[in-house]
């Protein structure tokens, strides 16, 4: 007989190879289920020594042979000491529960629909597996330790960041079974087909949805005559107790779906539809008032920027697009659809390169639901209970908006009928949050221009706004949690229940945090941010009144710079900035400068002026316009008078449904649809089951308390980029993040403002005040990558220093208390859009002292402007290290005049200077001197191509006020770099902007480094 030490020893060999098998390492992160098919069992067999063909058998004997024949609580013992260990090791290494877990899976693929597969016939099977007979024992051990399992699973791999794979196993209804069951009976092939299941219905990617809200809505979709699902799992939805399992899985699969669509042909051979086209909608106030159109449309090949043909178009015309999300493209910054023409015409768009047509009709009210990656708000074709949503509509709709709005929005939403660019026939609404059903507002038995206004669910809960971090999971920060809104139908009420899941894990015991009650209203929001919540995972309940049926839950992850998120931070492989076209950021062998560090620094100051930096230059200082880039206004045939988006009145099309030869119908709905604007209404074919419709939805109605929202706050403003708050928060979300590709540091740029000019002027500063190091790529010159800098005490001109880099809070304030002990002041400035700034002011040994005595890790550079100053190359060395460009290229090239401040049209690049080429992507390129008397075409930087040609025409885009120490650039024409990394580093605080004059100003510079800043830009 085995001992149980070799037990166990088999039983680790089981779990390791199939972490392996199942959570391998992956650079495309993508949801993963513990599916365990005849192939994958095989493989973990092989790999461990075993015959493939005994590998269930196997697998359970290995697990049974580890657990203890005792109490409920005693079963699962020695698993439970493996976890604690492992969570208390700082969760490293492989999950130690993870063959029990593959046991519990076997259980749920071998449920039955005979036996009603209910939470007792899982039971049953998990018994038969484990060879437990009729031991009860075992059914109460499973549901202590079924939640810690697979949520410490989760964990692993939300702390992976995606690596291993994106967690599936979430108990969207049956608290304990459903945990197990969501990774077994759809298999892969079918959760792909899901996708058009969701695209269909229009529901949010990564949204949660209870399963039974699913049921309905999948019913009519699997019972539709195009079904893409594959015949089994059609066959197995006819039995209606296999239905919630179905669901359970499509639930699953929808809160981490990321909005992409599959490709290809379905199992029957047909084709099935790439995507949609919809519009997006640009509605700013900062830094100025705006508003625009654009379109967005899901593609093959979507990884590939082109030109689309605009066939509703009066001439021909194209747009280009480019890669925005999963399986999208969206129209290029340098093009949007004439507002009033996209509104009330025909949108037709054909892709050259896959032969496929995408329209859009249009509507007289259209629901925008933003996108959680890009920050867009795009077209959605119906809302979800809880959604933040925002609305255009015909002018001639606003009384019935308001009523309606009135019974089914939060209050604080707002109607904004004047804003530049909004057309004068139609209104936004912005602010909505939609919680209640219409009911008879919006009646059902026809045709009506604000049915994207019924929600598609009546339970609901969902965490939304706050700070959302990057990462392949979702998660916040802990400064600005999101908020909870919980909507209900239930006659009895209900519970919201938040619950510490950190605690549950390593003590089996529950943390209820909070507990609201419905009041009545059928709603509750819950700001997180009230309960004063630090980092870490937390579950949210909606629970019955009672407080023992969970009919939903979510998991709501809070993270800051105290909790780094370690795999973003080992992502970055950064070389620092250097001499050369290294200044800039790229790479190169000889690492120079970190943060504001130099770590093979040069004599400090040791270039003396060519000339004095006197006056600005009038030639541009004073008043002189840089001209933006000019958006081109695609217009749309104008549609006919008489159509329905400006009378109202629809033409509606009723599909004809094929019968049998006694009449009975063989499909289950017909479809009516506008044939002007597309709107559609479905009616089933069975006059008894419309009847039987009729009197339930009636009964409901008279039973159902209707959501009264006059208890809730009015919708929190949201915070803007002149709130000091979320600067901090953004700051320190950096810190958290550490690193990683460009695309993590734009969204935490876009939770501030989410403006590309904005996004893009966020970066630079956090650049020049050396809170980040940029990688960019050698080839292209763009912005690829990035890391937080070393934490550091920065010496300015005056006394003292700045702190630069990764501060996260505990850390500054140990290092305040530190300095404080030796009298040293700490200050903070604070300026509108723009991150605080802190300065230590006090002798610079004390300084050192308290940076020392605080973390050795902390890094102190006294005058650090000087050795950066002494590691800056000539422009001239910059320029001869630019990447050849030799691209041809036929579009649109401008051409920058230093003299004037401006871009100028150019027929060609031949001439010396910066030029812009704008295409489906705008690229920066100069013509520079080749060291022999000639020119060559180079990648460049627009700042960097303006200071090149401002060198070439003699004309320095740059001047010193000695009297006040301002440095000052044209607004636009920031020092490139490190350069101006160096100019900052003097004084500890950003360039300021100066609107009114078009210009940039670095404050407090010595004259030493003016001139010779002045004389590296011209030289």
């Amino acid at each position: 007989m085995s001992s149980f030490r070799e037990k166990w020893e088999r039983y680790e060999s089981w779990n390791a190879a199939l972490v392996a098998q199942v959570y391998p390492p992956t650079e495309d992160p993508q949801p993963i289920y513990m599916d365990l098919e005849d192939e994958v069992l095989g493989a973990v067999a092989e790999t461990i020594g075993l015959d493939p063909a005994n590998a269930e058998r196997a697998l359970t004997e290995a697990v049974r042979g580890t657990l203890w024949n005792g109490s409920p609580a005693e079963i699962f013992r020695s698993h439970e000491e493996h976890m604690v260990r492992w969570i208390r090791r700082g969760r490293r290494g492989d999950p130690p529960f993870v063959g029990v877990l593959a046991v519990f899976c076997i259980a749920a693929e071998r449920m039955d629909a005979s036996d009603g597969m209910s939470a007792n016939n899982y039971m049953g099977r998990l018994r038969d597996v484990l060879g437990w007979g009729s031991d009860r024992r075992l059914d109460t051990a499973y549901r202590n330790v079924a939640e810690r399992f697979w949520g410490e699973l989760n964990r692993w791999l939300l702390d992976n960041d995606g690596v291993r794979g994106l967690p599936t196993a979430f108990a969207l209804s049956h608290r304990f079974v459903g945990l197990t069951v969501s990774q077994a009976l759809v298999r892969s092939a079918d959760r792909e087909r899901l996708k058009d299941f969701f695209r269909d219905y229009g529901f949010t990617p990564g949204v949660e949805v209870p399963p039974g809200e699913l049921t309905p809505v999948m019913d009519a979709w699997m019972r539709g005559a195009h079904c893409p699902a594959s015949n089994s799992l059609q066959q197995l939805w006819k039995r209606k107790t296999a239905r919630e399992r179905i669901a359970q899985a499509a639930a699953v699969s929808l809160a981490s779906w990321d909005g992409s669509l599959r490709e290809g042909d379905d199992h029957s051979g047909r084709r099935t539809p790439s995507g949609r086209l919809a519009l997006t909608m640009r509605m700013t106030r900062f830094p100025r008032r705006s508003f625009e159109l654009g379109a967005i449309v899901y593609l093959p090949r979507a990884e590939e920027a082109r030109a689309l043909e605009v066939l509703s178009a009066p001439e021909p015309t194209s747009v280009d697009v480019v890669p925005e999300m999963p399986g999208a493209l969206s129209m290029h910054f340098s093009a949007t659809i004439h507002a009033e023409d996209a509104l009330e015409g025909q949108l037709s768009m054909r892709d050259p390169l896959t032969d496929r047509s995408s329209s859009r009709m249009p509507r007289r009210a259209i629901l925008f639901r933003q996108d959680p990656a890009s920050r867009r708000w795009i077209e959605a074709p119906q809302v979800m209970r809880g959604d933040d949503v925002q609305m255009l509509a015909r002018r001639d709709l606003m009384p019935r908006l308001r009523e309606i709005l009135g019974v089914i929005a939060r209050p604080g939403f707002e109607f904004v009928t004047d804003f530049p660019g909004l057309p004068e026939n139609w209104v936004a609404i912005t602010g909505l949050e939609i919680f209640g059903h219409p009911g008879d507002l919006v009646p059902d038995d026809r045709v009506d221009d604000l049915a994207c206004l019924v929600p598609l669910t009546r339970t609901q809960l969902k965490a939304a706004g706050g700070f959302v971090l990057p990462g392949n999971v979702r998660k916040w920060h802990s400064w600005m949690p999101p908020e909870i809104r919980a909507v209900s139908d239930s006659e009895q009420g209900f519970l919201v229940r938040v619950v510490d899941e950190q605690r549950f894990a390593e003590v089996a015991e529950e943390e209820v945090l909070a507990e609201v009650a419905d009041e009545g209203g059928g709603v509750v929001v819950l700001d997180l941010a009230e309960l004063e919540l630090g980092d870490g995972d937390y579950r949210v309940e909606l629970v019955s009144a009672n407080g023992n049926d969970v009919s939903s839950s979510t998991t709501v992850r809070l993270r800051s710079a105290e909790t780094p998120d370690l795999q973003d931070w080992d992502k970055v492989d950064l070389s620092g900035y250097g001499r050369g076209v290294a200044a800039l950021g790229v790479p190169t062998e000889r690492v120079l400068v970190r943060g504001m560090q130099v770590d093979e620094s040069p004599d400090a100051v040791t270039r003396a002026p060519s000339s004095d930096a006197g006056d600005l230059p009038q030639r541009w200082s004073n008043g002189a316009s840089q001209s933006r880039t000019k958006t081109r206004r695609v217009r749309l045939s104008q549609p006919d008078p008489a159509s329905c988006i400006f009378t109202g009145r629809h033409k509606i099309w009723i599909s004809t449904v094929p019968t049998t030869a006694t009449g009975r119908p063989l499909e289950p709905w017909s479809f009516g649809r506008c044939t002007s604007c597309g709107l559609e209404r479905r009616f089933s074919t069975s006059h008894k089951k419309l009847a039987w419709q009729k009197r339930q939805a009636a009964e409901e109605q008279m039973g159902r308390p209707e959501v009264d929202l006059r208890t809730l706050s009015p919708v929190a403003e949201k915070p803007s980029a002149e709130d000091a708050g979320i600067w901090a928060t953004a700051l320190d979300a950096i810190f958290h993040t550490g690193g990683g590709r460009w695309s993590a540091l734009e969204r935490i740029a876009s939770q501030v403002e989410a403006e590309a000019l904005f996004v893009d002027g966020f970066t630079r500063m956090l650049e020049v005040l050396g809170h980040i190091d940029v990688v960019r790529n050698p080839l292209s010159l763009r912005s690829e990558a990035w890391q937080a800098s070393a934490t550091t005490v920065a010496g300015t001109v005056a006394s003292g220093g700045f702190v630069s880099g990764y501060w996260p809070d505990s850390l500054f304030l140990t290092f305040v208390e530190q300095a404080e002990a030796r009298g040293l002041s700490v200050a903070k400035e604070s300026a509108t859009a723009t991150p605080d700034s802190y300065f230590v002011e006090g002798d610079w040994g004390d300084v050192i002292e308290a940076a020392a005595l605080t973390d050795e890790g902390i890094v102190t550079v006294d005058s650090c402007w000087k050795h950066l100053l002494g590691a800056l190359p000539a422009l001239s060395e910059v320029a001869a290290g630019l990447p050849a460009y030799e691209d041809s290229f036929t579009g649109e090239i401008v051409r920058y005049e230093a003299a004037s401040n401006r871009w100028e049209p150019s027929p060609d690049t031949a001439a010396p200077g910066g030029y812009r080429l704008k295409g489906f992507s705008t690229t920066d390129v100069a013509r520079v001197s080749d060291g022999s008397g000639g020119y060559r075409l180079v990648r460049s930087t627009v700042q960097l191509s303006k200071h090149l040609a401002a060198a070439l025409d003699g004309v320095p885009l740059i001047a010193f006020d000695a009297a006040t120490g301002n440095l000052v650039v044209p607004l636009g024409a920031d020092l490139p770099g490190l350069y101006g990394r160096t100019a900052v580093a003097a004084s500890g605080r950003p360039p300021i902007a100066v609107p009114e004059k078009r210009l940039l100003v670095y404050e407090q510079v010595p004259p030493d480094l003016a001139h010779g800043l002045l004389r590296l830009l011209v030289s």
